[in-house]
């Protein structure tokens, strides 16, 4: 796949971080067609209730739907492999492949088995995760040493992403920015507008 093919802005859905009201149809909805306008790949993390695939699938119709479910099968876009996952050597899925990477070792796994991408971080204290975040000099030193788009993840803000694009990442991944906020719609499109304007200084 192209690097040009990877998305830029990936919207992690996981039910394991947020309130169920937060995951209402209509919340979901207005996810979903803010995802489909700015062209976002939409993750959904599912690993403690992976039952949930099939209707939050659903919900998502037409987006780019990666699922990030461990050993569960489902047929969406793409995959997307947690750290765990890579060092068990699965077969290289068909559609969007992608995995997250916590260092160079597992970059080095997640590049054999073919990724088109990968998620690096926490590269901010995220809120979703009891983890320090290593920082965006961690960052440019995994982008330095591949070829694969990296996507920065972990307490990325609309204000950060000067500086994760500056590091060299492909684009970034938010969790909690969208799923908690009051308009997630909104949310989405301010990430997605900032991602514009930081890609044109560079051009």
């Amino acid at each position: 796949m192209a690097v040009n093919d990877v998305p830029r802005l990936h919207l992690v859905v996981d039910p394991d971080v947020v309130s169920s009201d937060l995951l209402s149809a209509p919340r979901l909805a207005a996810i979903r067609d803010a995802a489909m306008a700015v062209g976002a790949a939409v993750q959904l993390r599912i690993k403690s209730r992976p039952e949930r695939i099939s209707a939050l699938a659903r919900a998502f119709e037409g987006c780019v739907v990666v699922v990030n479910a461990g050993d569960v099968a489902f047929d969406s876009s793409g995959v997307h492999l947690t750290a765990r996952a890579v060092l068990r050597a699965p077969p290289r899925p068909t559609g969007l492949f992608g995995a997250s990477v916590h260092d160079e070792t597992e970059l080095r796994r997640a590049e054999e088995l073919g990724v088109d991408y990968v998620f690096f971080g926490p590269v901010f204290d995220a809120g979703s995760k009891p983890l320090r975040g290593v920082g965006v000099a961690a960052l440019a030193r995994i982008v330095e040493s591949t070829d694969v788009p990296v996507v920065a993840i972990g307490g990325v803000t609309p204000e950060r992403i000067e500086a994760c694009l500056e590091a060299g990442a492909r684009g970034v991944a938010t969790i909690t920015n969208v799923l908690m906020a009051a308009d997630p719609a909104a949310v989405i499109h301010t990430f997605n507008n900032r991602l514009k304007e930081q890609r044109r200084c560079r051009t």
